[in-house]
């Protein structure tokens, strides 16, 4: 046994955040834990028919395992070699495994007698890759199985920790799946498990990846996108009154919940378009069915968001005064910008107190024009704890499709779903 698997031994020089210390920390965990070594397995026989393999056999059928990491070599007496990455995201590689001839320091290696060998290739972020990692340099006559398997981190951390939840474990056992869990929160927190909203805790980054789950679950997966700083959008047709809706985990005075956010007449185009096409009163009923509709009044420069105002209009004066001066939305150039402000006061667009934002971000530049953005902000939001009760239902999913189609359809936006 080497000793880089005894709990005892210091770990060379690795790093805890190396991902070689994360594969040490879970092969010890298959060492000592046979409960958890069973769950593994039945991910690595799922993952494996997933891709047309045969599977692998439980572990009561399996001789005792040899459990190896940092190794160059397979068993040269083993009749099966099995392929297997361990990453983020779900991985697929074009191709079947094959026997290589490539000089090799395989992460980690699950030997039972010589029935099967699983070979561990470890990597916490599914970009870091290196297709060719995953053919294996075989002894002669050793058969590679071609199904590459792909089991990803937060399903064996879900699967693990479901077996501390649930009672079943012995007290050392517990202990070193705890510790285990733990060390992956600490050093590996991306690859913590996010499947449902409980699960996320009030871990923005998880809430974001459920978000990204349910948006991908409803909508045409290539329309999924991210927009840092923001959150998971889906994106919409050009032409119409938006462009996106949002997704987003986002904390007020309530504290954290999920939000729906869509920003319709955030250019001029799209601001011609919600006031050519929509209603009023057809908006503006949104807000019995929760959702929350406010102008978002702002001025841009090509793609740059310049600044935003505190005007004081109601919703109705907001959407009259755009009904009433259409002329408003375009380009004002720099002999316009005085004109633009004693308008845009005036007409309750900004207040006094906006003006030294005007004169930083507009007047004092050497910018030729703004463009005026006469949007809104429409906003559904359903508190964290309520989320996380919709999504044990598994009902989540058509939770937010009904508000997006709900909204959408006021807005008249053709929604890509899937």
């Amino acid at each position: 046994m080497s000793d880089h698997m005894n709990v005892f031994e210091p770990y060379a020089t690795k790093a805890a955040h190396h991902e070689d210390t994360l594969t040490r920390a879970f092969l010890l965990v298959l060492r000592g834990v046979p409960v958890a070594h069973s769950s593994w397995l039945n991910l690595v026989d799922r993952a494996h028919r997933a891709v047309g393999g045969s599977g692998v056999p439980c572990l009561h059928e399996l001789g005792t395992p040899t459990i190896l990491t940092q190794t160059a070599s397979v068993a040269d007496d083993v009749k099966r070699v099995i392929s297997l990455v361990q990453t983020d995201e779900v991985y697929f590689r074009e191709g079947s495994a094959k026997s290589s001839e490539r000089r090799q320091v395989l992460d980690g290696v699950v030997t039972y007698d010589e029935t099967l060998a699983i070979v561990v290739e470890n990597k916490p972020r599914h970009q870091n890759i290196w297709e060719g990692q995953l053919d294996i340099n075989v002894p002669p006559g050793v058969p590679v199985d071609p199904a590459i398997a792909c089991v990803t981190w937060r399903d064996i951390v879900l699967a693990w920790g479901g077996l501390l939840e649930a009672g079943h474990l012995g007290p050392a056992e517990a202990v070193l799946i705890g510790d285990f869990l733990d060390y992956v929160q600490e050093h590996f927190s991306h690859l913590r498990p996010y499947s449902k909203v409980a699960l996320c805790g009030q871990d923005v980054d998880r809430l974001k990846r459920r978000c990204r789950m349910v948006l991908q679950a409803i909508a045409v997966e290539e329309r999924v996108k991210y927009h840092r700083g923001w959150s998971w959008f889906v994106r919409l047709a050009d032409g119409s009154s938006a462009t996106q809706v949002g997704l987003i985990p986002m904390r007020d005075a309530d504290g954290l919940g999920l939000v729906i956010e869509i920003d319709p007449g955030d250019t001029i185009a799209q601001g011609k378009a919600l006031y050519r096409d929509c209603v009023l009163s057809e908006v503006a009923g949104l807000t019995d069915h929760g959702w929350s509709v406010v102008p978002n009044f702002h001025l841009a420069h090509m793609n740059l968001n310049l600044m935003w105002t505190t005007g004081t209009l109601s919703l109705a004066d907001y959407w009259s005064l755009w009904l009433a001066h259409p002329d408003y939305m375009r380009q004002w150039r720099r002999e316009e910008f005085e004109l633009a402000w004693a308008v845009f006061e005036r007409d309750g667009l900004v207040a006094a107190g906006d003006r030294p934002k005007f004169d930083a971000k507009v007047t004092s530049t050497k910018r030729s024009s703004f463009n005026l953005c006469p949007g809104l902000t429409l906003r559904w939001r359903v508190r964290l704890d309520e989320a996380a009760l919709i999504d044990r239902r598994g009902q989540l999913e058509v939770v937010v499709k009904r508000e997006v189609e709900r909204a959408a359809s006021s807005l008249r936006l053709a929604i890509p779903w899937s």
